[in-house]
């Protein structure tokens, strides 16, 4: 029974402090589900947690928080039930994780029109094996432009482009700098594929970095807006 009890505190509770680490659970709080479009937010003034609506709530709205943070709630669909199976030990079905629909944070360039947007389906409902992006999830959407259906194929490629951006942002994380060349052909390379994707924010904040570091002032702020316009698209509902 104690570890039950360890179990249901550990799934409910809420970050407190980092120096010393600690966690705490409340009454109303901790009772409230998770959405990744909530409509209200907790934070603490002091010691004392607040909790405050996102936008309005209408009487009869459920109020439901996040138990992802921010940043999080920008990732895939994939990415984010994974994270919330690992944590809070359920699968997300919440009106951003329904089956089938647009993952707005999984956008590419129409492979045909090049000017056409096309979105990613989020998972089948239940159990996934882990956050791959995958092949399957992109065959037969459409275009919003010229109404072209992505193929097995197609799919196929656009799942790699996702791994070789992948890789661009592990590396990006990884080493000191950047020359400008690379930085300027890993753009090219986003810009050529990727229309309203998560991995290409993560490579944009990572290339701001290295421009700061080299004083590329009007640089850093373009990739920044660019980074707001991406977040406003995504996930309209950013709190900070």
């Amino acid at each position: 029974i104690i570890e039950r009890l360890i179990q249901i505190w550990v799934l409910n509770c809420f970050e407190y402090s980092d120096t010393p680490q600690g966690y705490s659970t409340y009454f109303f709080s901790s009772f409230m589900s998770h959405s990744c479009f909530p409509n209200a937010v907790w934070h603490y003034t002091g010691t004392d947690h607040v909790l405050r609506s996102r936008r309005e709530i209408r009487i009869g709205d459920e109020v439901c928080i996040s138990y992802l943070p921010e940043s999080g709630l920008l990732q895939s669909a994939p990415a984010r039930r994974m994270e919330l199976n690992e944590t809070k030990r359920f699968w997300c079905d919440c009106e951003r994780c329904l089956p089938g629909i647009d993952d707005l944070s999984r956008g590419f360039w129409c492979p045909l029109c090049h000017d056409g947007l096309v979105f990613a389906r989020t998972p089948e409902e239940g159990p996934q094996k882990d956050a791959s992006l995958l092949p399957a999830q992109l065959e037969g959407v459409e275009c919003s432009g010229c109404n072209y259906k992505v193929t097995k194929a197609d799919a196929t490629k656009m799942a790699l482009m996702e791994k070789d951006l992948q890789r661009i942002v592990d590396r990006s994380a990884k080493v000191k700098s950047l020359t400008l060349k690379q930085i300027e052909e890993h753009e090219v390379f986003i810009d050529k594929h990727f229309a309203q994707h998560v991995l290409a924010d993560l490579a944009w904040e990572q290339f701001c970095a290295h421009y700061a570091a080299k004083n590329r002032t009007a640089d850093q702020r373009r990739l920044l807006e660019r980074r707001c316009e991406y977040h406003e698209k995504a996930y309209p509902g950013l709190s900070g």
